[in-house]
This record gives structure tokens, sequence and C-alpha cells, in this order.
């Protein structure tokens, strides 16, 4: 090699398990200059210090040796990564997850906000896994570390502890040290949702979240990015609401895309040895109603109506530890039952172990629940601080199974004490949609919890069920009309009602909504009205704050209802922007609406309706949002016209002015909306225009 490179430098390094001798050490030396080769050394001593004081070294020993870690190095922190990651192993086979198109752009701290079963735990926790994989270091957070630490710093100390419990003292504040803006720590927080105190939980995590938007560049607090999966109810209880939309920190997700949920149906199939062609994926993905988590329970050689699909999965399961052991499924379902009735009993929906034993003792129940976890499938055992904690493989999981025994209950103890607990109203209004309960005891357990028969009616539109439905839809009805009710007083419980409502597609919605006094006629209501074609209520809701007040789900809904109606609901905002007369309100929604839209069809409707506007009365906000999002890639209609409009803005000295100037136009809501909507068509002329102003 020297005679093709003979400037090659080399270095030979020799290991020794005792002292090496000075004579042996003298001959290797000149044997090494000789060849003109440089000599390492490592010495018994030498390797022990190295093993005993150093990061890596105690990583290695660790490795090899078994023994406890105390310094804290890259490769250790990637180790407790990964198992703080198989902690929560979902079950879910790497080969059928979709890879779903998301942008994390702004901060890089991201909150998932979607409903259960949407797989928000999954993104991510493959975001934290693609991180460990390319040698990023992170971990998972319980809400117990979250509900105790004060600091990240001291959040991130207490995690790593659980897996390395002799770790150097401030080892959080160590873990960020080995990290850079660049190459953050990961830290995925469990979700959150069905924790206690769930929203003081959730405004912590954003305090600390907005801590790590400091513009020096040397702040340690940018060394580190957040992860948190969410339910949206929860996104308007952040109290900090400008600082985190400003952030762009929210990110909503929802059923999958028709794509997304043709490819999840083949690869689940496939994965079974059921593999589909497209036709019959697209079928399944329709039926399940593109929901992530239905379609990833789904069993192929047992075709599954969508409301049956956790219930079957759950008696499959049941089978399959039947099978393994010597119980029989009503063993199994005896234990679940008695385990589900002290949770209820004790409002312990997270119990430890121990709990567990000592609620069922040591007999039957125990051996049989001990069977099941070991299975892992629907019930499994998780870390929680110093114990182990049972959990669902699934909230909709733990749902279904509660759901059932409840429904058992309402038939054999209808006055048991949590049936008429609020936090249980979901549980007892899916039981109660089960078992068919009349209207009368219905309206007995709504006098404790009215919320129940909201979720009894949205279990019962899901389910195909109309005729208890209907029922349902009545006791809501005469609960809602009842004078008490009307007051303010009950204000919240009525908005809750509403908040549930605005999930369901049901023609009765519109009927039961326009029970509701005015006072309550705001955002949960209008979005309940929309989903069920009400476009006046669309336009209400999109004015009801200003334009620059991002909403989490708005797009979501918009899509959802388009997917529904199709052509019509273009077809509605094009004749409502070209009709006259038109209140300026119901104006700015059409154009608020139309650019969420961004169907280039609207484009003539914006135009005319451009032209119909008296110039001191044009909104140049909205107008330049819907010119600009239903714009044609041939033509510029509307949006010409509006920018002709915009450079006509005067610009004075006063930055403090209040009237609209060029400036002023671009400089809040219109531009971050821009950011994530992108303006369609003419995109060049746009910009154009910008540079000029």
């Amino acid at each position: 090699m020297r005679k093709t490179h003979p400037d090659l430098k080399a270095t030979l390094a020799l290991t020794c398990n005792r002292e090496e001798p000075t004579g042996v050490r003298l001959k290797a030396e000149a044997l090494a200059d000789a060849a003109n080769i440089a000599l390492d050394i490592w010495s018994v001593s030498r390797i022990a210090q190295y093993l005993d004081t150093t990061p890596e070294g105690q990583a290695i020993r660790h490795a090899y040796l078994g023994t406890q870690v105390e310094l804290l190095s890259k490769n250790e922190l990637l180790r407790v990564g990964a198992l703080s990651l198989s902690a929560r192993d979902t079950k879910t086979e790497a080969k059928t997850l979709v890879t779903r198109n998301m942008s994390f752009d702004g901060t890089g701290h991201v909150l998932l906000s979607g409903a259960s079963g949407m797989g928000k735990s999954t993104i991510c926790f493959g975001i934290l896994r693609k991180a460990l994989g390319e040698g990023q270091p992170g971990i998972v957070l319980d809400d117990q570390t979250v509900r105790e630490a004060t600091t990240i710093e001291q959040a991130i100390d207490i995690e790593l502890r659980r897996y390395l419990p002799k770790l150097e003292p401030l080892a959080g504040q160590k873990a960020l040290e080995l990290c850079s803006e660049s190459e953050p720590f990961i830290l995925v927080v469990e979700d959150i949702s069905r924790a206690e105190n769930a929203i003081n939980l959730l405004n912590k995590l954003v305090s600390w979240m907005l801590q790590g938007t400091s513009a020096r560049t040397e702040s340690p607090r940018r060394r580190w990015r957040f992860v948190c999966p969410v339910w949206p109810r929860f996104i308007a209880g952040i109290e900090k609401w400008n600082e985190v939309n400003s952030a762009g920190i929210v990110h909503p997700i929802g059923l999958y895309s028709e794509d997304d949920a043709l490819e999840a149906v083949k690869r689940r199939g496939d994965s079974l040895g059921h593999p589909q062609h497209d036709l019959a994926a697209a079928a399944i993905a329709r039926a399940l109603g593109r929901d992530p988590l239905l379609i990833g329970l789904y069993d192929f050689s047992e075709p599954t109506q969508s409301q049956d699909v956790i219930t079957q999965y759950v008696r499959r399961e049941f089978n399959i530890v039947a099978l393994a052991s010597d119980l029989t499924v009503t063993d199994l379902e005896t234990a679940v039952d008695a385990l589900m009735s002290r949770m209820l009993r004790q409002k312990c929906m997270s119990p430890t172990w121990r709990e567990i034993q000592t609620w069922l003792g040591k007999g039957d129940d125990l051996s049989a629940l001990r069977a099941l976890v070991a299975r892992g499938s629907v019930l499994r055992l998780g870390k929680g601080g110093d114990s182990e904690v049972l959990e669902a493989r699934h909230d909709r999981v733990l749902h279904s199974l509660l759901a059932r025994f409840i429904a058992t209950t309402l038939r054999e103890d209808p006055e048991a004490p949590y049936l008429s607990e609020p936090y249980f109203a979901e549980f007892v209004g899916t039981a109660v949609a089960l078992v068919e309960l009349d209207k009368a005891d219905l309206q007995i357990q709504m006098e404790g919890s009215p919320l129940v028969a909201f979720y009894a009616f949205r279990h019962a539109v899901q389910s195909a069920n109309n005729f208890y439905a209907t029922s349902a839809a009545r006791a809501i009805e005469d609960w809602v009309l009842k004078g008490k009710t009307r007051t303010s007083t009950f204000y919240f419980r009525r908005t809750l009602g509403l908040q549930i409502l605005s999930e369901i597609d049901s023609a009765m919605v519109l009927e039961l909504t326009e029970k509701f006094p005015s006072d309550d006629w705001h955002e949960p209501l209008f979005e309940a009205r929309f989903r069920n074609g009400d476009l006046v209520a669309a336009l209400n809701w999109l004015t009801e704050y200003s334009f620059d007040t991002s909403v989490s789900g708005r797009q979501e809904l918009i899509d959802h209802v388009r997917n529904k109606y199709g052509s019509g609901l273009v077809r509605a905002v094009d004749n409502t922007l070209k009709t006259r007369p038109l209140e300026m309100r119901a104006m700015r929604g059409a154009l608020f609406l139309a650019g969420y839209l961004a169907d280039p069809k609207l484009e003539d409707a914006v135009r005319v309706a451009w032209q119909q506007t008296n110039p001191e009365e044009r909104d140049l906000v909205a107008f330049l949002w819907a010119s600009a999002r239903t714009c044609s890639p041939n033509s510029a209609l509307a949006l010409g016209s509006v920018l002709d409009a915009w450079e006509a803005l005067p610009e004075p000295d006063d930055q403090l002015s209040e009237k609209l100037t060029r400036s002023s136009l671009a400089a809040h809501g219109i531009s971050w909306k821009f950011c994530d909507h992108i303006p369609a068509g003419r995109t060049a002329l746009l910009c154009a225009t910008c540079q000029r102003v």
C-alpha cells in the first residue's frame, strides 16, 4: 500500500490482558518505528480505566458484562429510547402501516390532534422509531412523568432512570447536551387524552414547547422536540392558543384518504393471507368508513359490519387465548367483567397489577386475566412508574369492553352508582344504545348524566339503528326544551352535547339543533348543522372568529362535507356568491368557504361577487383568499382585479394607521393561511404583485 500511497499513515492498536513488560513495549515500539507505524498500546489498566470512567466505555461494559451505567452516552440514549418504544408495542405489523402525507413544519413541536383510532399514537411512535434508526436519540414520556416533572430536563431524567437507575445527577440536562438543534432529542408523550386533568397536562406541555421556540441559536431549549397525540376537544382548552397557533404546533389528523384507505386494506389483507384487488379493497374501505383502527382490526375471513369489527376482534382473541390454555371463553369473559366492574366502581381506568390482585384475589378470575394479559392483544401490562399498569390495546377496545359490561348492568342493576357518573357518560351511552333502553328509563339516566342520551344517539346512528336513534333523539329534545335546561347554569352541558352532535351524520341533527336556545348558536352548533347540509350555518361558522384565528379541524370538516355532498356543495356556494342582495357577513363566509374548497368552478362566482359589490364594501382579505384559491390555471378572472385593488391601497408613513394598507393586508392572517393553503392557478401573478407591494 505504501508503494501506491507513499504518504499513508497507519496506527496499530495492541491490547494486553496485563501490564505489558517494559522490554516487550520497547521491542514493539522499535518494530513500529522501523515500519513507520504509530503504536497504540492498551494495557489492562488503560482498558479498565476506559470502561470505568467514560460514557462510551460504560456502555460497552453494560452490553457485555451487564453492569449498571452511570455516565450517559449517545449510544445509551439510543438504547434506552428503543427500550421505551418497545415497552409501548402496539402489536401492529410494520408492513401493514401506511405512510400518511403529513408535514410537520413550524417549531418542530407537534400536537397531533385527532379522534380516537385515527392513528395518532402510531404516527408519533413512527416518528421516534425513524429518528432512533437514524441515530437521533429520543424517549417516550408517560403522563405520570409529565405530571411530576417541573422542567423538561427533569422529565427526561425521570424517564431515563426507569431504565438506568444509577445514572449520574442531572442526566436529563446531559441528554440534551448530547443533542443539537439539527438533531434534537425526540420526546413522544403517550396519549394524555384519558389522563386525569388532561387539559392541565396539555397546558403544561404547551408551556414547555413554547420555551423551545427561543430564537437564540445556542439555546438548549432548541435541542429537543415534543410529539404528542391529543383529542381535538382538548385543543380548545389551550391557554396560550395565539402563541401555539403562530408556532404551527397543532396538526390535525382524520380518517384515511381514499388512496391511503385502499392501500391499508390491501396491506392488511396481504398480511392475513387474503390479498385484495383494488375494487374489493375499495369496497371494504368504504364499508369501514376509512377508519384506521377498524381497518387494522378487520378479519377478512369473516366479513363484518363496521360497528361490529371491534367486538368480533375481541371475541376472536378470546378464542385464541382459550385454545392456548385450559380456560374457556366464558372464563375469560367472566374475568374481564369482574375487572370492568371494579374499574368502574373504583373510578380507575388504569389500575396497577397489584390493585387488580387486591380486587380479584387469587382465584380463577385472576388466572384467566393473567392468560389474557400474556397474549397482550386485548389487555396488556405497561410501565407506570415503578408499577405494572393495565392498559388496553386501544382505548376503543377498552370502550367496547366497558360498554358491553354496562349493558349487562343496565338490565341487572340499573341503580349502580357509576351509571350516573358524568365521566362514564360515553360508555353508558353506548351501552344504552346496545340494549335499546326505553325512553322513560333513559330520561332517568339523564337526570344525573344528560350526555348519556347524546352518546346513545351517536352510537345508534353509527350502527344504522334508526329506530333507537329516533328514540334517543326524542329524549334529547325533551331535555333541551325543559325550562331548567335552557338556563345559563346548563350552558356548558348543552355545549358538550352540541359537540357530540357535531360528530354525527344524520338529518335528525338539524331538527335537534333547532331546539337549542339562541345563546347556543355558536361554533359547535354551526359545525353540527353544516356537517348535515346547512350552508347558512357554515357561513356563520366561518365568520364567527376573525379570519386570522386558526380553528383546529376546520379544513377536515369542510372536506368531510364536500365528500358527503359532492358537487352540490360547490353549486350552493356558487349560487350564494351570485345572489343579490346578500348580507356582508354571508358574503365573507361564502368567500372563505370558496377558498377552503379551492375549486376552479367557483372562480366565476367570485368574479361576479366582486363586480356586484360596492368598492367601499369589498372585504379585500376575503376576496384575495377566495380568488387566489379558486383561480384556474389559464385565467385570472377575479384575481387580477383583486390584486389591482391591493396595489392601489395607500402606504402611509404612519405605521400605526388603523386603515387597510398595502402592507397590513398581507401582514397577518392571510399570509398564515397561504402557508397552509397554497394559492391555486396563477400563483406567479400573485407573487409578482407581492414583490411590487
